[in-house]
């Protein structure tokens, strides 16, 4: 080799197979290469059965033409995993040996190098294929009848093997040939609807098999020689839900049709790993789950997705949506932890979830969605009927985190409004909302000129949920709930968290969108704690009701009693109330006066009179004079009558002397 300048020794240009060290980067190898691209390097982690092909960086060691190298993996390579680095040129000729008219001995040696080293790989790859024995004319053995093809270890090649019955046969497995394990189906016919032996080592290789009559069970499917690694007979009759005698008066049924029955995210290439871009997948995903009517399952984790893609339903003012009753099943539901399932914005957007109606049926469980601070509006549902949805979380919103509307014009033969949804066990939160936001936003639209007007929310159930939001600096503060065109719907054991400082209503009640219909009305509140700033009226709403309005942590009563009424947990009446018939008696027990007191009121909410039981002084009649209230009659325990007297102030009445006026009466003094 004196001489050349491209020397290269007789070699595989390979490495033996080497462990990891723990470190990302090694070298450099004892054989020298061309280009960076002539290297490959191949990597069997601990528990897998195969090399496979990895990426890496190769650096050669001083920036000659041909030169030793090192490589560096993407992360550091565990002491449990073995690598191999090899040579493989792809040979190319782009510059000519002559230059001027003559060689160029440079040039020259280069090819003659370059072309060595092909020759050398190639020698290298075809020592590694299989090869026929001496004195055989191909590299495959002779044709036997019923005789399989089987790999020899003990002298490597292929040879005709025993009996299936025996065991195994060849079978192609993780990109090679490999030797596998056998099963028989006996009662299976040869030809187009079945086969006689099946090689197999998992499920999945049997499911894309046709058998027999299409179903599987254990007469059908013998034990495999290695039952560990093998295919399990009753898992197969399990998922096959046919097997005769495993479940009474089942059916014979295909097992596609069975894995069929639902679908899963994952099938579609959804990974939940916080990282890669899910949102093809999950179009996809839903796609299929409309089409076809069967639940959707989607797997723990973090599923990235862009704002805007996500749809449910294609429903508009021209019709209701043609897709199926879906069900969404996620993995639970974990607020504080943010376990479970859940689907999060990966860039800055409008809306993460919508769901376009009029749609029947949608039912959801164990799914969260996060908008990361970056997407305006959380979940949107337009005109939705007979909703089931049980745990489920909406984060980090900026606007609004659950909008329920409905569409402005009717379409022939359907109903417009929602109603009939029942939504328990949520949690709403943002720390990133800002003025006028709202956890949660209810209301419909009106129509007046075209029947049958009015499209408002109806109906609806919430219960067991918490909406917890930032107060805002401006005056004109953000909400946890938000009533506009919404009737008869109910709240059961909601909380409202309205934390920092600032301005945060626990709930308005608005008549902006009601073109002046009286609401929202007839919304019923049962034993809900609106914390922050207590509940406010916009406008002229309808009258709305509050049972057990809660107290006892500070909450305070709505701004304007004249719309909400209802009674407190501490046994409080506030707003208007009458009582059309008393059978017996009205009891108002209390330990001070204040208790004891009936009030008056004008139906605009102004104080007007009062009835004031004072346990010393008696009971007392009293009216608001514009500033404060003044007693105008008093009747003490002791008999004794005080009224008060225009310019005298409130007197003591006495009884004159027997026939007094001379009349037979007695007359009736005033003290001065």
């Amino acid at each position: 080799m004196t001489g050349t300048p491209y020397p290269f020794p007789r070699e595989i240009r390979q490495t033996e197979v080497l462990n990891g060290t723990g470190v990302a980067t090694y070298g450099p190898f004892a054989f020298r290469v061309f280009d960076e691209e002539d290297v490959k390097a191949f990597i069997k982690p601990d528990g897998r059965e195969v090399f496979e092909e990895t990426p890496v960086t190769v650096t050669k060691t001083s920036g000659e033409p041909f030169d030793t190298f090192t490589v560096t993996f993407a992360e550091a390579v565990a002491p449990e995993t073995r690598f191999v680095i090899q040579a493989a040129r792809v040979h190319e000729r782009q510059a000519a040996i002559t230059k001027g008219g003559a060689i160029s001995t440079d040039q020259l040696e280069k090819e003659l190098s370059k072309q060595g080293t092909v020759v050398e790989e190639l020698r290298r790859d075809v020592d590694r294929t299989f090869k026929p024995g001496f004195g055989e004319n191909s590299a495959f053995p002779g044709w036997h009848p019923g005789s399989p093809i089987v790999w020899d270890n003990n002298d490597p090649r292929l040879v005709n093997g025993p009996s299936p019955e025996e065991g195994r046969l060849l079978g192609w497995h993780n990109g090679r040939l490999a030797n596998r394990d056998v099963i028989v189906l006996p009662n299976a016919p040869a030809g187009t609807t079945g086969l006689d032996v099946l090689a197999a080592e998992t499920a999945e290789d049997v499911f894309n098999t046709v058998v027999g009559d299409g179903s599987i069970s254990d007469d059908k499917v013998a034990t495999p020689a290695t039952p560990a690694d093998g295919v399990s007979a009753s898992k197969l009759k399990y998922l096959a839900s046919t097997s005769a005698g495993a479940i009474a008066s089942a059916v014979a049924r295909d097992t596609n049709l069975k894995l069929s029955d639902s679908l899963d995210a994952k099938d579609f290439g959804v990974t939940a790993d916080g990282t890669t871009d899910d949102t093809a997948a999950m179009v996809a995903s839903l796609a299929a789950m409309e089409a076809t009517g069967a639940p959707l399952f989607l797997p723990p984790g973090v599923i990235m997705v862009d704002p805007d893609a996500l749809v449910v339903g294609d429903g508009s003012a021209a019709g209701a949506s043609s897709a199926q009753a879906p069900a969404l099943i996620g993995a639970g539901f974990a607020p504080y932890t943010r376990k479970g399932t859940v689907i999060k914005a990966r860039q800055a957007g409008t809306l993460l979830f919508d769901v376009q109606g009029l749609l029947e049926g949608f039912q959801l469980y164990g799914v969260q969605f996060d908008c990361a601070g970056i997407v305006n509006e959380g979940v949107r549902i337009t005109s939705a009927v007979g909703f089931d949805w049980n745990g489920f979380g909406i984060y980090d919103f900026i606007d609004v985190g659950f909008r329920s509307s409905n569409r402005t014009e009717p379409y022939p033969g359907s109903v417009t409004w929602s109603c009939n949804n029942h939504f328990q066990r949520f949690f709403i939160t943002s720390a990133h909302n800002r003025v006028y936001s709202s956890g949660i936003l209810l209301s419909g639209t009106v129509d007046p000129d075209t029947p049958p007007g009015p499209h408002d929310m109806h109906r609806s159930l919430f219960s067991n949920g918490v909406v917890q939001m930032n107060k805002v600096p401006e005056a004109a503060g953000c909400q946890g709930l938000f009533f506009g065109f919404v009737d008869s719907s109910q709240f059961r054991e909601v909380d409202v968290i309205m934390v920092g400082t600032g301005t945060g209503y626990s709930a308005t009640f608005s008549d902006q969108d009601n073109v002046g219909l009286p609401y929202p009305q007839n919304m019923l509140f049962i034993g809900c704690s609106l914390g922050g700033d207590a509940p406010r009226v916009l406008g002229t709403p309808g009258n709305n009701y509050f049972f057990h309005y809660a107290m006892k942590d500070g909450e305070g009563l709505p701004s304007n009693t004249q719309f909400l009424r209802g009674f407190t947990d501490d046994g409080r009446f506030f707003g208007p109330h009458s009582i059309d018939e008393l059978v017996k008696e009205l009891a108002l027990v209390g330990a001070t006066a204040a208790d004891r007191t009936v009030r008056f009121m004008t139906p605009d909410g102004v104080h007007a009179a009062k009835m004031v039981h004072n346990s010393t002084l008696g009971l007392e009649v009293q009216v608001f004079d514009g500033t404060s209230y003044e007693t105008y009659c008093r009747f003490t325990p002791s008999g004794d009558v005080y009224l008060n007297f225009s310019g005298l102030g409130l007197k003591h009445l006495q009884a004159g002397d027997p026939d007094s006026d001379g009349t037979g009466f007695r007359s009736v003094r005033i003290p001065n």
